[in-house]
Order: C-alpha cells, then structure tokens, then sequence
C-alpha cells in the first residue's frame, strides 16, 4: 500500500548556447533532483529566445532526453522576457475564472493595441488588479512543436524573469520573502537584474557584455528606480546565482549591500554528480517547481 504518491516535474531552459533539463521528485514534504544535463548548441540555433534552426534543437534535445531517461514524460518550458508583453489591468480578481477570461478576451485588443495573434496568461497583484502577460501564438507553438517532436509534452509554459524569481523564493529563507527580492543571474556574456517585491516584478534588466563596474551601476540605478517610483524599501541583500559569485565583492564594496550566493539545489536532496549542474539550474527550478508543474 502507498499512503504517499511521487511526484515528478521537469524544467527545460533553452538557451542561445545549450539546453538545460532538471527533474525533481516530490514526496510528501521531501523534495530531490532526480536527473539534470547540459545539452551543448552551436551558434545560431537559438537567437533573442527564438528557434531558428529547429532541426538541429530538436536533435539536441533527443540526445539529452536519452541521456535523462525522460522520454514521454511532461514538461514546463519557459519565453524569454523579451519575447512577451505585460500589463497590470484593474480587473476584480474575485471575478470567477470563466468572467474574468471573458472579460479579458473582450478587450485584449484595447489592452495591447496593434497587436493579433496573442496568447496569454493572467495573475492576480491584489484583489483588483491583474497582471496580464502575453506572447504571440506562433512563437509559442514552434517553440512547442520542437519540444514535442522531440519526445516531451508541454505541460506549463512561464516567463523565464517569473521563474527564476520564484526559484530564489525557494532557495532564500522564509523570513526574506515577504521583503524586496533583488538578484542577479548570470550566464556568460549575459546577466540577468531582477527586482521584486511580493511576486512583481519591479525593474528587469539584460545586461550582456557588461563589465562588472558597469553591473554594479546597473543594480544601483535599479534599486534607486524602485525606492523612488515603486516601494519606499531599502534592500537587505541582493542574492548571486549563476556565475554571477565575481560580483560580490564589487557589489559589497562599491554598494555597501551584503550578497548571498543561491544554489537552487541547497534545499533538496540529490545524487553526487548532479552537484556540477548546480551553477546552471535556476531556471529550470523555477520552471520545475511552477504550480501545477509536479504531477
């Protein structure tokens, strides 16, 4: 007799340069990463979040799903933030789903005027106020098809600023969450700045080829952006994930803000090889760990 059913999720990044997958396994309040791998892509394949070779990211991705054993198995990828349009609209989020999605697709037009062709997605900020997030269908059904053609079937799909927040909700203690979140991940030559403050984003910045003086200046314009135009909060700490760790001694320094270095793995169990992967997997945690995600 099983009195507690496993539960498994997979998050699939697709970077301009490789394809990353993690699986985690749930069960009861135990939470472990089960399988997790790179997947190398050449040049070209994937530009500004967007398949231009399919074929070749569909072969690369057959070959890390055989390595993972993950064939047939449901996924949650995630859209570039450059890739999508936000709007926060006043709407009653106690309206019930079936009148809130009607009263959305009734003025989707107004909402992002000289656009067609969207899908889209909602969240509630507060009880009237929504966060309302778009993309155009055909990006989202090639990245889809790539995806299914090669042997995985898209559950959810997010927004990859989204889920890498919630992946440092995950990872940062309990006490931290309710306050302003700012964090920087970084993947070689691009650094993602992300500020956040009760699961809205704040400031959003991609800053690729950046040095690390001009990082620095980046978070400090974005911090001092969000005191004067968003919350009136001062920042406890700003969180490193990625290879973004060269950055905390110049962020100490010039900023006089503690950093604290994010393994999204730190709160799970997880096989020995799988600690190389770490440096690359919040992302994919985030994706992994997406409500509805675990089945």
């Amino acid at each position: 007799m099983h009195f507690f059913r496993s539960k498994t999720s997979i998050g699939l990044d697709i970077q301009p340069d490789e394809i990353r997958l993690l699986q985690l396994r749930s069960a009861g309040k135990q939470l472990s990463a089960t399988a997790a791998a790179v997947m190398p892509l050449p040049e070209g394949a994937v530009i500004e979040g967007q398949i231009q070779q399919p074929d070749t990211v569909r072969q690369c991705l057959k070959h890390l799903i055989q390595h993972t054993q993950t064939a047939g198995k449901t996924v949650t990828i995630a859209l570039p933030a450059q890739c999508v349009i936000s709007k926060k609209i006043q709407l009653s989020a106690d309206l019930e789903a079936a009148a809130l999605v009607a009263e959305i697709d009734d003025n989707l037009s107004n909402y992002f005027p000289g656009t067609q062709g969207l899908a889209y997605d909602y969240a509630p900020l507060n009880t009237d106020t929504i966060l309302l997030v778009a993309a155009r269908d055909e990006q989202l059904i090639a990245t889809v098809n790539v995806v299914e053609q090669a042997g995985l079937k898209v559950k959810c799909m997010d927004v990859d600023v989204y889920a890498l927040t919630h992946a440092v909700e995950f990872s940062i203690d309990q006490c931290n969450r309710s306050q302003l979140i700012a964090f920087v991940d970084m993947n070689d030559p691009v650094a993602q700045l992300i500020i956040a403050y009760h699961n809205e984003i704040l400031f959003h910045r991609q800053l690729r080829n950046k040095t690390i003086p001009e990082i620095c200046s980046q978070i400090q314009f974005g911090l001092q952006f969000c005191y004067n135009h968003c919350v009136k909060i001062d920042i406890q700490k700003i969180y490193l994930s990625g290879s973004a760790a060269i950055l905390s001694t110049a962020i100490e320094s010039q900023l006089s803000i503690p950093t604290e270095y994010i393994n999204p793995f730190e709160k799970m169990s997880y096989p020995p090889e799988l600690a190389t992967h770490f440096e690359k997997m919040l992302l994919c945690c985030g994706l992994a760990l997406r409500r509805g995600a675990l089945d």
